[in-house]
């Protein structure tokens, strides 16, 4: 094998995978080829010129090619194929089929030797056709008869063999004969393949038929005579082998634009050799920019325009070597074949030599790597040198610049259509839909335009269902997408055919390393391996960092090639994926979740290879990253693993309660609810209905979520799950406090407290203590409040938990507004903003935002919290939290009013008491109420104003909010004094006072006074209604911002 790839690097991997395929490999595969080199090196020691070499990656076997013979056979094909002259190229043919001594490799069976050995066969075979073919040139048509019934006898479906023997026996007087055997030949293909001879074949027994002159055998020429005679002659220049440029061509602007500015600079200047190496996928249009761009630029390059194709990636050939390939480029610049040099050095010499100073376009088109490629650049400047391959050339020795081509815009796209097929303009969203389906993929676009402008019957929605149906076989005439694929998938070493096809079985959008390696059940570091070649070959994209996502025709062509392998390995595969996404997202969930997490069934086997995960912030970014494939997988494993798909959601609840939208959350954890619940899983049933009820909770729907809890406490409290009913019991009090029944939730929060502590959870212990602290100051029990917080708030910092710490402060901050403490309720707030914008906590943040908003327009700042309040109320909508949408709204209301704003201030406070009326926030439609209240006032119609504060009294009596009571009271006593009613206003006024007293709000500081004095009345006929306040009217005109304590983290 070293011998085969003489004077190239095999790297180890491939050697073993070549030497043993799918056979057992050995114990130590790496010390085998180790030894086997060993005993090579032995063998060979007393051979001249033969060195085996340590490379980086691999061995090198150095040697002169022409000593090899597989290497001197392809170097005579390519000799006499690129002479003009048939009886040296005969020569060349016969020389070369004489290096031939049986079967190669007789005794050899692995998968790449039974490749190579086709491969060579049919070489062979082709070498012999094309010498039949300058024989009969020659009039030897007598002479082949015998050995051409031979081959035809064994070979009756190969056209172009029939068609020599036909020919032959035609030319031998027996035409009649030449006529049966085409009769074979047509019966043969019609009961092997179902098809009739080809054209040309058919053309040959018509011109049989008709006696045509053309076929009149020329004057015979002996078979062995010496060459003799005048010097032939010379060898004409080819100037131009461009093939034609392409009528559909469009799009790459930016890349046509770059190289011709090269390829200027090239020519005029003449300092430079610019080389552009055109790499991507299969399809992607390499070849078709590259000679689109040599047909701008041709006449920049008078001298010479020349295409060679090195048929990396051609059916049925070998990759051309580069000797041969020189002998092409020499041959078109005119020199004589029997003239060419032996060796590849000195035809590289040579070819450099003749195109120093040409002004050249050289277009090396499929080429399979560097080494193929470096011997055929010019040495001299101003020439322009395009190469295009699937792969990325790295180690040119030129500096060259690379040109990566992705699949066409979609607009490009439809233009390449409609281009090659102008009878769809008519229907350009059908067009759109069609390229679309082709995933933008010019060759795919391509074959469907010529089959669409092929089939006149068709309409495009004909096309686009026979599209549906089987877009990776459907063909124009002879090419199709899924054929350019297989060229590529046939040159990949066994194991990583493996990789690719399990690749296939993958149905998320993009997959990284740690979710390869589960799939394929390979170590970590094999998978990179795989996964690195496989982008070089660009059969994958590493769209981000160890990220990898496959065009979705190259992953319907992996999955297609996966089908193929056992049910029972590809079941295999899928299940060690889904146990290493469920591991690694309850890993991640562990981080995010605000109370402890129960282990759900089934337990997944520890993957052999995972992310760490070891902060909230890690565990935040790999869920970002695999928020799609997760949620493929959730829908994937409904159809037939219900158990593991609540699994999967129960793995991310944490992570959909933070990000959103709590819409397609509800979706998942009803579907997990049902699942559980047929299944008879206790345990995954109860985790299942208290993460929807905690969905629920934040969109507003509290009976639904309350009815789930409390089956659920039941359910746990008859099985003794202490730590389940704790759970339970701590979101019923959640529960409990959004919708104003704060005794209720104290109950329910203290058991749950009880509890935790008894099952010792200490981050549970933490959030109990938290809500409760909200609790507490909802209650206008502004000290109890105070030591609660602090509680949770050393637990939080005890644990590492920063998330929680910072919710804590958000509310620490919340509380310090309500008693009139602004300055450090500014640092607080600041504080929990920056952490949770530091961990990712998109809700934290918007809380963070609303509350510290009020510091801010207390302080003056009204722009400022204008556009804190908008940023809170867009990630309040992209997540779905109507309640924090209400919030925020309300604020805005209150923040537009003083700046004068009025008409927008009462839209916002209309939406915002819609949204708190329709998912039952009693305390935020109490608030809502007075501030609108407030606003009636500000506008001047007092009497609207009193029946506000008159629905906001009755309604904060009724929850109990003390607050709320006493501003309901303050802002009627106002009303009241504005419509004359003097006595009124001074009860109402002085019934506010006493509630602000008893519930210690900084209130009482400002109004008692009033009363001292009795100058209340006199404050509001000094404020005009709808004058703009000033910074120093928001303390008498202040409402209440507490609908901030609704933006603890709920459920």
């Amino acid at each position: 094998m070293l011998l085969i790839e003489a004077n190239r690097t095999v790297p180890v991997d491939e050697l073993i995978d070549r030497v043993w395929g799918t056979r057992r490999l050995p114990r130590r595969p790496r010390g085998a080829v180790q030894h086997s080199v060993t005993l090579l090196r032995r063998a060979l020691a007393s051979a001249q010129d033969v060195t085996i070499a340590w490379r980086s990656t691999g061995y090198q076997l150095t040697c002169d090619p022409s000593a090899v013979d597989v290497r001197r056979f392809r170097s005579l094909l390519g000799s006499a194929r690129a002479t003009g002259d048939d009886e040296l190229a005969a020569a060349t043919f016969e020389q070369a089929l004489e290096l031939w001594r049986g079967e190669p490799f007789t005794g050899l069976d692995t998968p790449w030797i039974s490749s190579l050995r086709r491969t060579l066969i049919h070489q062979r075979q082709a070498a012999r056709l094309d010498l039949t073919d300058i024989q009969l040139r020659r009039g030897l048509h007598t002479a082949l008869l015998a050995d051409l019934r031979d081959w035809a006898e064994d070979d009756p479906l190969d056209e172009r063999l029939a068609g020599q023997y036909m020919l032959a026996l035609y030319r031998s007087g027996r035409q009649a004969r030449a006529l049966e055997h085409y009769a074979h030949v047509r019966r043969c293909l019609a009961e092997q393949m179902g098809a009739d001879p080809g054209p040309l074949l058919q053309r040959l027994h018509r011109q049989i038929l008709t006696a045509d002159q053309a076929l009149v055998t020329p004057a015979a020429v002996p078979h062995a005579a010496p060459r003799s005679g005048p010097t032939p002659p010379p060898v004409t220049p080819v100037a131009c082998t461009l093939p034609a440029d392409l009528t559909g061509f469009a799009g790459r602007g930016t890349q046509v634009r770059e190289i011709i500015a090269k390829a200027t600079e090239a020519a005029h200047t003449g300092r430079m050799v610019a080389v552009h190496a055109v790499d991507g996928m299969p399809g992607v249009g390499k070849t078709a920019l590259a000679v689109h761009v040599g047909h701008l630029v041709a006449d920049l390059f008078p001298d010479r325009q020349l295409f060679v194709d090195l048929h990396a990636h051609t059916a049925g050939r070998q990759p051309t070597e580069p000797a041969d390939a020189l002998g092409v480029l020499l041959a078109a610049d005119g020199l004589d074949p029997r003239d060419l040099p032996e060796g590849l050095e000195e035809r590289a010499a040579m070819w450099r030599d003749r195109m120093a100073g040409k002004r050249a376009l050289l277009i090396l088109d499929n080429a399979a790597g560097s080494d193929q490629v470096a011997p055929l650049l010019p040495g001299a400047a101003g020439s322009l040198v395009l190469i295009t391959s699937r792969r990325h050339l790295g180690d040119l020795p030129a500096a060259v610049d690379t040109v990566s081509l992705a699949t066409l815009h979609p607009d490009e796209a439809q233009q390449m259509f409609l281009r090659l097929a102008p009878r769809a303009a008519s229907e350009p969203a059908r067009v759109g839909e069609l390229v679309a389906m082709c995933g933008h993929l010019p060759l795919a676009i391509s074959l469907l335009a010529r089959l669409f402008t092929k089939h006149r019957a068709w309409s495009m929605g004909d096309l686009i269902a026979e599209t549906a149906a089987r877009l990776l076989v459907v063909t124009a005439e002879n090419h199709t997408v899924g054929a350019a694929f297989d060229l590529s998938y046939r040159h990949l070493t066994a194991d990583r055919q493996r990789v690719f096809r399990h690749l296939g079985l993958h149905s998320g959008v993009d997959i990284d390393t740690y979710a390869a390696a589960a799939l394929t059940g390979l170590p970590h570091h094999e998978v990179v391996a795989h996964l690195d070649a496989l982008q070089g070959d660009h059969l994958v994209n590493e769209h981000a960092f160890r990220r990898y996502r496959m065009h979705d025709l190259i992953r319907e062509y992996a999955r297609v090639l996966a089908a193929a392998d056992p049910a029972g390995e590809r079941e295999q595969a899928v299940e060690r994926l889904l146990d290493y996404y469920q591991h690694t997202a309850a890993r991640a969930d562990t981080r995010l979740a605000r109370l402890s997490r129960p282990t759900v069934t089934p337990v997944p086997a520890v993957p052999a290879a995972a992310p760490e995960l070891r902060t909230r912030d890690e565990a935040r970014r790999w869920l970002n990253d695999e928020r799609g494939n997760l949620l493929a997988y959730i829908e994937k494993a409904a159809e037939r693993r219900p158990a593991r798909m609540a699994a999967l959601t129960a793995a991310v609840a944490s992570y959909l309660r933070a990000e959103g939208p709590w819409s397609l959350a509800s979706d998942l954890h009803r579907a997990a609810v049902d699942a559980t619940a047929r299944s008879g899983d206790r345990c995954g049933h109860v985790i299942a209905m208290t993460d929807l009820a905690g969905i629920l909770c934040l969109m507003g729907d509290h009976p639904g979520a309350t009815d789930l809890l409390r089956e659920a406490r039941d359910i746990c409290r008859e099985a003794g799950d202490r730590r389940g009913e704790a759970h339970a019991l701590h979101e019923l009090g959640v529960v409990r406090t959004l919708t104003g029944c704060h005794a209720a939730a104290n109950r329910m929060l203290r058991q749950a407290l009880d509890l935790h502590r008894e099952v010792g959870e200490r981050l549970d212990q933490a959030s109990d203590l938290h809500i409760l602290g909200v609790v507490g100051w909802l209650s206008a029990d502004y000290g109890g409040a105070r030591v609660l917080l602090w509680q949770a708030l050393d637990i939080y910092r005890e644990i590492g938990d920063r998330h929680g710490e910072a919710v804590a402060l958000t509310d620490f901050g919340t509380l310090r507004l309500l008693t009139g403490d602004t300055s450090g309720a500014d640092v607080d707030l600041s504080r929990a903003l920056a952490i949770c914008r530091q961990v990712g906590d998109r809700l934290g943040q918007a809380n963070a935002l609303v509350a510290l908003a009020t510091a801010r327009w207390r302080g003056g700042d009204r722009p400022g919290a204008t556009t804190m309040l908008r940023q809170a109320l867009g990630i309040y909508r992209e997540i779905g939290d109507r309640r924090g949408q209400a919030a925020a709204l309300n604020r805005l209301g209150v923040v537009r009013s003083l700046s004068g704003d009025l008409r927008e201030a009462a839209e916002l406070l209309r939406r915002a008491l819609e949204i708190h009326r329709r998912i039952g926030d009693r305390d935020g439609e109490a608030e809502t109420l007075n501030n609108t209240g407030s606003l009636s006032l500000t506008c001047g119609d007092p009497a609207q104003a009193r029946l506000h504060h008159g629905a906001a009294l009755r309604l904060a009596r009724a929850i109990p909010n003390r607050l709320e009571e006493a501003r309901a009271l303050e802002g009627d006593g106002r009303a009241a004094e504005a419509l004359g009613e003097r006595d009124t206003a001074a009860r109402l006024l002085r019934q506010a006072l006493t509630v602000y007293e008893r519930i210690g709000a900084p209130e009482a500081g400002r109004l008692a006074p009033e009363l001292d004095t009795q100058s209340a009345y006199t404050w509001t006929r000094a404020t005009p209604p709808c004058r703009e306040a000033g910074p120093e009217d928001d303390g008498a005109r202040e409402v209440s911002w507490a609908g901030v304590r609704r933006t603890f983290r709920m459920g």
